[in-house]
């Protein structure tokens, strides 16, 4: 029994001897093969992470210029691959001369050529032509506006027919090009010296014009603005045959009493026409009485206006302008053409045209609320203007006056037969009679 257990243990222990010596044995044999594993498991790493690096320090390759075998070069102009091909520097452009602009073309004009724009009837007076900026044959074509005073051949020919005045035009044409001008021609009466002496100069205030054959007063010059102007002048005119209708605008403005005053109608025996008139004077609380005397405004008060005259020659409704006043400045806006109305008393066979200018919006305003108080009827537009209204423009009051009176007394004119045979014949005679009646008034009052 003991000799059992005693091989029992040295069994044990020749066991356990044995698996010591095979455990070192595997320990030994781990460790030789340890590095080999660990740097082949190690190697893709290791090539991951050296990568990069290779492909930065990879050195260029260097430029083939001879391919092997063959004696021709290698164009080395190609780029290697990988490698960015070389841009060719740019040369700077060359400074652009400015070019001269292009010169225009000349403008194709006309110009009408005369040594006098008057003739007398039944007489001829050539008008020439002179052209430029046209291509070729130039044609020219006359025209007269009023063919009833004067006409005009295709050769610039004008002959002269009636007292009175007419625009001559020309049109030249060539290549696709046109131009036109005009002329003023006069077609003045056998008289015309003493018209001629009138149009240059100013006899007791006088004055004629030619374009619409009337005579004026020079109002910067006239002896009348020396003597203001009253209700009396007014209630004597008929007693020396003057017989027209007249309207008042009262209003005050800056500090003064102001009087703006249109007339129309016979004026003697010889003439017919229309004035505007500008008066004032210091401020007053009274009212103007007959004898109120109102001051020919200074210059400083004249006012920008035109007029224009139309008669109803024929009593049958139909105006003809007689003439117009151009836009001036003026205190005392005349005109008076030769001849006689048919009924003088009241003048509705006359219609004023016309326009003046205020100084300022409360100007307008005064003038404005007056010719209401006198009859007149505001509308909105020019457009609508009809007999005895008035409209406003800014500072520019335009109106038409026909009907409306305050004449306060009447004394028609009685010798229609002398007015008659008398008209005819006046023309050189005409500003004397005229002349006689103002100096008869002046000596009068």
């Amino acid at each position: 029994m003991k000799l059992f257990q005693k091989c029992t243990a040295a069994l044990l222990v020749l066991l356990t001897l044995c698996s010591f010596m095979n455990c070192f044995a595997v320990g030994d044999t781990q460790a030789e093969q340890t590095p080999a594993a660990l740097s082949e498991e190690a190697a893709p790493a290791a090539q991951t992470e050296a990568a990069p690096q290779a492909t930065a320090t990879l050195p260029q390759a260097p430029v083939i210029t001879k391919i092997e075998g063959s004696n021709e070069p290698f164009d080395t102009s190609l780029p290697v691959v990988g490698e960015e091909p070389e841009q060719p520097a740019e040369e700077p452009a060359a400074p652009q001369e400015p070019q001269a602009p292009e010169t225009p073309a000349a403008p194709a004009t006309v110009k009408i050529v005369t040594d006098t724009t008057e003739l007398k009837p039944l007489s001829r007076l050539k008008l020439d032509a002179q052209v430029s900026g046209f291509d070729g044959d130039v044609k020219l074509s006359w025209e007269s506006s009023k063919k009833i005073v004067a006409t005009v051949n295709g050769s610039g020919e004008v002959f002269g027919l009636t007292v009175g005045k007419t625009t001559v035009t020309v049109k030249a044409e060539a290549g696709g090009k046109s131009a036109t001008d005009s002329i003023d021609i006069f077609v003045t009466q056998p008289f015309g010296q003493i018209h001629n002496f009138l149009r240059d100069h100013e006899v007791l205030g006088y004055q004629y014009s030619y374009p619409d054959d009337y005579y004026y007063t020079n109002d910067k010059k006239c002896w009348q603005k020396y003597f203001g102007f009253s209700k009396f002048y007014d209630l004597v005119s008929p007693y020396i045959l003057l017989e027209y209708d007249y309207v008042r605008v009262y209003f005050t403005y800056e500090g003064k009493d102001w009087m703006i005053q249109f007339w129309k109608g016979q004026y003697g025996l010889i003439f017919y026409g229309c004035e505007v008139g500008v008066y004032n004077r210091r401020h007053s609380s009274k009212e103007p009485g007959v004898f109120t005397l109102y001051n020919c405004a200074k210059e400083e008060d004249w006012m920008y206006m035109e007029q224009s005259l139309y008669h109803d020659t024929t009593g049958l409704g139909t105006y003809k302008r007689e003439f117009t006043r151009p836009w001036d400045k003026y205190w005392w806006c005349t005109g008076f053409k030769r001849g006689h109305l048919r009924v003088e008393e009241p003048a509705r066979e006359l219609r004023s045209v016309g326009t003046i200018e205020m100084k300022d919006e409360e100007m307008v305003r005064l003038f404005t609320e007056g010719l209401e108080k006198c009859g007149f009827t505001r509308v909105e537009y020019g457009a609508d203007l009809g007999l005895d209204s008035f409209s406003v423009d800014g500072r520019n009051v335009h109106f038409v006056w026909q009907n409306i009176s305050h004449a306060e007394t009447t004394m028609p004119v009685k010798a229609l037969a002398v007015a008659n045979v008398l008209a005819p014949i006046a023309g050189p005679f005409a500003m004397a009679a005229m002349f006689f009646l103002d100096i008869g008034l002046l000596l009068l009052l």
